[in-house]
């Protein structure tokens, strides 16, 4: 029975969340919403943005995008304190990613 449950949920489809606000962190979407992809895994569930390559997981479909929006935030200010030059080519390449969609309000 544990093997068709875990078969059947490998079946559910990946949803797709939208992003409005990271309050109460001062960023925004740059186009209004960033849109995360939410897929089943055997002990919760990940959140991701494949376009910045970043990911989280949670026990719960809305605990996995807190995580995302949190580490969304946290890439991007780290990223954003270093010099361009001493950035990798794929961490320069996350950087411009990112702050295509997102922005400091203040």
């Amino acid at each position: 029975m544990s093997c068709t449950i875990k078969r059947l949920e490998s079946l559910v489809p990946p949803l797709v969340v939208p992003i409005n606000t990271f309050a109460p962190e001062p960023y925004v979407p740059v186009n209004g919403a960033i849109y995360a992809v939410v897929t089943s895994v055997e002990d919760g569930y990940v959140a991701s943005v494949h376009d910045v390559n970043v990911g989280a997981s949670g026990d719960t479909v809305l605990e996995a995008v807190e995580n995302l929006k949190e580490l969304l935030v946290i890439t991007f200010e780290d990223l954003s304190e270093e010099r361009p030059e001493r950035l990798g080519s794929r961490a320069a390449s996350q950087i411009r990613a990112l702050q295509a969609i997102i922005r400091r309000t203040s």
